[in-house]
């Protein structure tokens, strides 16, 4: 797992108090393991899933967006996402953002947390052509550089003869 700088783990805004913290996690020593598919990979079938959760969060993104940083159904519909993982009382909220950027960094936090291990957030940093953080020795790698867009494969280059190479 990630829990280097810059990691989910040690992002402030993954709260100690919520339960996909310990309910998707293992920590043996000092090492920390996703455990959320602990009998292999679910949707072996290819058939597509998509969660409640994602719907609420990318319509409250959409809603930020085109509405308003402080629109109410946004918000509310963020909150409804984190208060589900985070049973705790006082209820635990997102505060109202003063920007769409703070409001959609908010989403992106928890779209990034709810959707821990699945793939979710690629297709995140890919829509919106952000960078794709370093981990490790490997380093960051910004939209502008070549290595953004995997090349095309060979195969895809030999069945279509009008292809050319990126």
């Amino acid at each position: 797992m990630n829990s280097g700088a810059g990691g989910i783990l040690t992002n402030p805004g993954f709260r100690a108090t919520d339960v996909r913290r310990t309910a998707l996690t293992t920590a043996t020593g000092s090492t920390i393991y996703l455990n959320k598919y602990p009998n292999g990979a679910p949707y072996i079938d290819k058939a597509p899933v998509i969660r409640y959760s994602e719907v609420l969060l990318s319509l409250a993104e959409a809603r930020f967006r085109t509405v308003s940083p402080t629109d109410p159904q946004a918000v509310a519909l963020l909150n409804a996402v984190l208060q589900r993982s985070n049973p705790t009382t006082p209820l635990v909220t997102y505060p109202v953002s003063a920007t769409v950027t703070d409001a959609v960094n908010a989403v992106l936090l928890e779209r990034r947390i709810e959707f821990l291990g699945e793939g979710i957030r690629n297709i995140d940093i890919m829509r919106l052509n952000a960078t794709i953080p370093g981990k490790g020795t490997v380093s960051e790698v910004k939209p502008s550089d070549i290595l953004y867009v995997w090349p095309i494969p060979a195969s895809e280059l030999a069945t279509n003869k009008l292809m050319v190479r990126n």
